[in-house]
């Protein structure tokens, strides 16, 4: 059996030898579409899982008998008697990732199957390890599927499931290398066209890679480590840049870098310092992340500069130990099991899977900011989180007494955004009985909303009074009717679907701040029955889109209009026109605006987020 140089030792390991005669027989004969045994498959993710960690036998053994299960007629008892129950869980668990029902509906699909993914993989983080090395295998042969539907099929469920979850684990290369399979399978068109615009974006930085190594060793007169080197940065994230920065996307900077590595944290300010006397710096673009590290741990300096055509060039800047983490997998992060904790105790706070994902994305996906207290204690939150969710992240009585906060010095309120590098002090008021329900539309982490919710759950009467006057206001601004009229109709349907023990029960939990009524009234209603209420018939509609008018009142002050712009293109909404009346005498513009929605839900989604932006006072449809 021929194996690489270099992997030859791990699996000369008599127990490994033993894994690979044991699947040799499970799949004698079977072939896979490219015509090849079966069981090269399996040595080759064994081999992905021992670059990883070669010393994590019993995960080894799990990817070489991975696949005996589904495609021989071998039981988990023979698995068990042959290599122990460790190796024969992992196996049971890779074969249960592999029967999840992957949903027609894009957000359904991701969130039902990223939450039984968490569920299976708690108990052993090395299940996802194996399936991701399975994966990245059938990717990199994805070729030899017979069928395109299949191949997408595929590449989206790895893009959208798989990717994220090699992110979340911190296997940076893993998700690069599927990342970039994916694109390459979904826009072939797209990822050509960027390899081959880019292929030369290391030539382009070489001039300038070469004036850097002259201009820094005559500064520091060749008595300090310096290491140069250019690198161009994979297909997909390019193509990334270039959707999300759009007019923004600098052609240099955001598809190649140049990176100097040193030999310690003193000198990489020091180059720093003197690459900015070598090369204009970029106003605000240099991020120290050394001093404040990203959430998975990365270290360095960042910074973009301006050569002397005015093109700005990327530069990271990092220790040698910092580079060598950057480019490998930390094998103690995943094997800590920290992030899928963090990841179980959402899944056990949230109701259903919309905010299962939607809570995922804000405390474990996004990025994050790094907060100081008083006391000099770092807490890491989600971008634009208040002094709510800080109060909260020290203690729940903090959080329920939180009146308001000193920010860097300056006084504010309790929902006050919160920025990278503030030093907060919550101001506590003991007389303070708990928290606002309203706090909970603005605060980001699932232990904010989860404790708010708490508090406000033992009050039923009052908050299934609430969930109804929520819900009625939302039916008269999305379907253009009232709650009241609906409830025969609502009461019917939760008992058909199962959706909630009965009525009060949803409005119960929508009223605590447990559930949005607009995830409550895409569970009630279907899309198309949503979208038929929201059509505005003067307008051309199409299939991939629904036209809708909204109107905005809100007051008449500065900025309010680009918030109101950055809400839609963050939801990836198009504006077909806009117009804006100004109200003078009492400070207030009415902005109408014509857009394009893809169903009910984004449009319920998009007036709730139009609602919570400060100084908007009312958005409806038309």
């Amino acid at each position: 059996m021929a194996i690489k140089n270099g992997e030859t030792i791990v699996f000369k390991n008599p127990f490994l030898k033993k894994s690979i005669s044991f699947a040799h027989n499970a799949h004698k004969d079977q072939k896979r579409h490219s015509g090849e045994d079966y069981i090269n498959h399996p040595i080759e993710v064994a081999k992905i899982l021992s670059k990883f960690n070669r010393d994590d036998e019993e995960m080894i053994a799990a990817g070489l008998l991975h696949d005996v299960i589904e495609k021989s007629q071998i039981s988990l008892d023979q698995i068990e008697n042959e290599f122990g129950e460790s190796i024969k869980d992992m196996v049971d668990g890779v074969t249960k990732l592999a029967k999840i029902h992957y949903e027609s509906n894009p957000e359904m699909r991701q969130t039902e199957a990223l939450k039984k993914m968490f569920f299976i993989m708690s108990k052993d983080v090395r299940v996802i390890l194996v399936k991701l090395a399975d994966r990245l295998h059938n990717m990199r042969t994805i070729e030899f599927m017979p069928k395109d539907e299949s191949k997408r099929r595929v590449a989206t469920e790895t893009l959208e499931i798989y990717c994220p979850i090699a992110n979340i684990l911190g296997l940076r290369q893993w998700a690069w290398e599927l990342e970039n399979l994916s694109f390459k399978v979904l826009n072939p068109r797209d990822y050509e066209e960027i390899k081959n615009k880019y292929k030369d974006a290391l030539k382009n930085l070489s001039g300038h890679t070469s004036q850097l190594k002259k201009g820094l060793s005559k500064f520091f007169h060749n008595k300090i480590s310096l290491k140069i080197a250019s690198f161009k940065k994979h297909e997909y994230h390019i193509y990334r840049a270039i959707k999300q920065k759009k007019n923004n996307f600098d052609p240099v900077s955001d598809s190649s870098a140049i990176k100097v590595i040193t030999n310690s944290v003193d000198n990489c300010y020091k180059v720093l310092g003197a690459i900015h006397r070598i090369y204009p710096p970029k106003p605000y673009a240099v991020k120290d992340y050394i001093a404040v590290p990203k959430i998975n741990g990365y270290r360095g300096l960042h910074t973009t500069v301006f050569d002397t055509k005015g093109d700005s060039i990327h530069i990271q800047i990092l220790t040698e130990e910092m580079d060598k983490y950057s480019m490998i997998m930390d094998k103690e992060k995943v094997y800590s099991g920290n992030l899928i904790k963090s990841i179980i105790a959402i899944h056990e706070r949230t109701n259903n899977p919309l905010d299962f994902i939607n809570q995922l994305k804000l405390d474990v996906l996004s990025d994050k900011i790094f907060v100081f207290s008083g006391q000099g204690e770092i807490v890491d939150l989600p971008e634009k989180s208040t002094c709510v969710d800080f109060a909260y992240a020290i203690s729940e009585e903090e959080g329920h007494k939180c009146s308001g906060a000193v920010i860097n010095g300056i006084k504010t309120h309790p929902l006050a955004i919160l920025k990278n590098g503030d030093i907060v002090k919550i101001i506590v008021n003991k007389s303070q009985k708990g928290p606002l329900l309203d706090w909970i539309e603005f605060v980001k982490t699932d232990r904010a909303r989860h404790h708010i919710s708490n508090w406000f759950d033992s009050d039923k009467e009052s908050n299934i009074k609430r969930g109804e006057d929520k819900m009625d206001l939302l039916f008269q601004k999305i379907i253009n009717t009232t709650f009241k009229k609906e409830k025969n109709r609502i009461t019917k349907t939760i008992q058909d679907k199962c959706l909630y023990e009965n009525m009060e029960d949803m409005l119960n939990k929508i009223g605590s701040g447990r559930e949005r009524p607009c995830a409550a009234l895409s569970k009630l209603y279907s899309d198309d029955e949503i979208s038929d209420s929201i059509v505005k018939s003067d307008y051309p509609q199409s299939k991939s889109h629904k036209t809708v008018k909204i109107i905005i009142e809100a007051d008449d002050v500065v900025g309010i209009l680009n918030k109101i712009t950055q809400i839609m293109a963050s939801r990836g909404i198009n504006i077909e026109d806009v117009r804006t009346m100004s109200h003078k005498t009492i400070k207030m513009i009415t902005d109408e605006f014509i857009v394009d929605v893809e169903n009910g839900n984004q449009l319920c989604e998009l007036i709730f987020d139009l609602e919570r932006i400060l100084g908007v006072r009312k958005v409806y449809k038309v």
